[in-house]
């Protein structure tokens, strides 16, 4: 069904009726709006035109059918945040235990697979999940793929070998893709496109606060239990979190074919696209491996690594043709990938996750290496940040709904992003107190507004066109977000190993230092805490190369918020639009005006 394209001089003489008209000759697709009479002629003249709503959420149901109001909201709402804390809690509680699971399984060599082994699925799988919602429904799906992560939670948390817990974690990793995808689809459900502003400020604090309590967390259990409990953890609150979805979250069920029949459930399973799942993941598991492996398990030239590269390379070559021009039923749309608006948000959500994992996990190492700061106290200096993320997060929830502007709010935190991680690399061996809280302001505000614009501007980007928009553009961005936080964190840690363990091999004291504690250069970048068994004077070398380690990263991060900038300045100029969607309501053209 192609797009309903309106001359605006054409809109401007219509009547609303004849609008109305109009717009049933594609009522299957698309949802019309009267357009408000004539005002100003002069502004009419200028932006009059018609807005087509979207009203079909590619699975035979409509947009409106899937709003909830009252306790039923509420309760599905606070379910899905439960969801997605714990998703994310588990990108970082696992920061602060690693040393302890090195120790117990005698296996140091391994241990950056116990996030390796929960991203990579995680990645590889969210986009899959968001077309089996459409085949079998949100619920569903949801609960099913949170059964999936509970699982690989329980086998991780019983395991009595490496290799049992990597399992575990893989299992994890595929039940988390589908929990968060799910989780930011049904919360962009609950209410109209107008109030969703509010429950994207949900979202945002949500993660924020999972940033700053996962490694607290991670460390009060090593430290008073054991690091069995950071999976154990998530049993009993993901068991209230699927009976709360059970009974409180019902939305209609997918109808399909011509007399909106269901399907037998062997014609849905053949709508998923299995060449182009395996051909994406073949891609992104060899692209991304060799960034984990390099340098530690291979040489960067070995030809190990090589391969992973080349298969990757050809493998995503391969993907992008089959999704465009060979599958029925591609992983990914066409509509999606040609969308300039779209892919610009895409951008967005891949660095601007990266830029706050990257930012925590390393300025959680600053603490812990320079200043001596247990996991539990690193989590509290991290609190600025995470508070000033969650008032201009909050803040803005109010100020996009009422003004329903969103790109400028975009280009303004785009600007401030480069700026708040540059004064991250003013941090040092003798920052002062106000200097390490102060520092982490700026970024935090740009974070704050970047989390309210982000999902929204994509969304509203979402091609009228393509059947269930909303729900595939939502998860494409999260396929952005989760695969920003993969890739961006292992070039980070490509920048601070690669780079210390340069420094530490070019200075010639740090290696008399490293030899005559009997230590490797290798253990002082694994483990960087070993550093507090050296005297004060052998410290203040190591911790002098350790931060100019950090400060590369943090440059890297500047990196990675000059692209969110140039992907803010290509976003959609569209407006929130000031009525509910779907409901017929006239609606200024202006406020959605591109």
């Amino acid at each position: 069904m192609s797009k309903l394209d309106i001359d605006p001089l054409a809109a401007k003489s219509s009547s609303p009726e004849s609008n109305k008209d109009a717009g049933d000759l594609d009522s299957t697709r698309l949802k019309e709006s009267a357009v408000l009479p004539d005002t100003d002629p002069q502004a009419a003249s200028l932006s009059e035109e018609r807005i087509a709503i979207h009203e079909d959420t590619g699975d035979g149901t409509k947009v409106s059918d899937q709003y909830q109001t009252g306790v039923q909201l509420w309760t599905s709402a606070t379910a899905c945040l439960l969801a997605l804390f714990l998703i994310s809690l588990d990108l970082t509680i696992v920061s602060t235990i690693l040393t302890e699971i090195g120790t117990e399984f005698n296996s140091f060599d391994q241990i950056s697979w116990v996030s390796a082994g929960y991203i990579l699925p995680m990645t590889v799988f969210c986009v899959v999940w968001g077309k089996l919602s459409l085949i079998f429904g949100r619920k569903w799906t949801l609960m099913a793929s949170l059964s999936i992560f509970l699982l690989g939670s329980l086998v991780a948390g019983l395991a009595n070998s490496m290799g049992m817990l990597l399992a575990g974690r893989v299992v994890c990793g595929i039940g988390a893709g589908g929990a968060q995808t799910l989780v930011f689809i049904i919360i962009s459900e609950l209410v109209p496109l107008s109030k969703r502003p509010v429950m994207n400020m949900a979202l945002s604090v949500t993660f924020a606060i999972s940033a700053a309590v996962g490694p607290l967390l991670g460390g009060s259990f090593a430290t008073n239990v054991s690091w069995r409990w950071c999976f154990y953890f998530n049993l009993p609150v993901g068991g209230v979190i699927l009976i709360c979805l059970f009974f409180s979250y019902n939305p209609p069920k997918p109808k399909f074919g011509a007399s909106n029949g269901e399907q037998s459930i062997w014609k849905k399973l053949k709508m998923i696209d299995y060449v182009g799942t395996l051909l994406m993941a073949i891609a992104l598991a060899f692209l991304l491996l060799p960034l984990t492996l390099g340098g530690f398990v291979f040489p960067w030239r070995s030809a190990a690594i090589i391969c992973f590269f080349v298969i990757g390379g050809l493998a995503l070559v391969v993907f992008f043709v089959w999704n465009c021009k060979l599958s029925s039923n591609p992983i990914i749309p066409t509509e999606l990938l040609v969308s300039p608006h779209v892919v610009a948000s895409f951008c967005v959500a891949v660095f601007l996750l990266g830029v706050h994992v990257s930012i925590t996990m390393y300025t959680a190492i600053y603490f812990q290496s320079i200043h001596d700061a247990s996991s539990w106290t690193s989590g509290l200096f991290l609190l600025p940040f995470i508070t000033v993320v969650t008032i201009f997060s909050f803040g803005f929830s109010f100020v996009v709904r009422y003004t329903r502007y969103v790109k400028p709010y975009a280009v303004f935190a785009g600007i401030l992003g480069p700026v708040g991680c540059g004064l991250f690399s003013l941090l040092g061996v003798k920052s002062t107190f106000s200097d390490k809280v102060g520092l982490q302001v700026l970024l935090g505000v740009s974070s704050g507004i970047h989390y309210q614009t982000n999902l929204i501007g994509g969304q509203l980007a979402s091609p009228p066109n393509l059947p269930g928009s909303m729900i595939l553009t939502t998860t494409f961005i999260t396929l952005g977000r989760t695969l920003g936080g993969c890739l961006c964190t292992d070039l980070s840690q490509l920048v601070f190993t690669s780079t210390l363990k340069r420094g530490l091999n070019s200075s010639a004291q740090a290696m008399k230092i490293i030899q005559d504690n009997s230590l490797t250069v290798d253990s002082v970048i694994k483990q960087p805490d070993i550093v507090k068994l050296l005297t004060f004077a052998d410290q203040m070398v190591i911790k002098q190369l350790i931060m100019s380690s950090l400060r590369n990263v943090f440059y890297l991060c500047v990196g990675f918020s000059g692209l969110v900038l140039l992907g803010d300045l290509a976003t959609t100029n569209k407006r929130v639009p000031k009525s509910d969607e779907g409901t017929g309501e006239k609606v200024d053209p202006k406020t959605a005006e591109d």
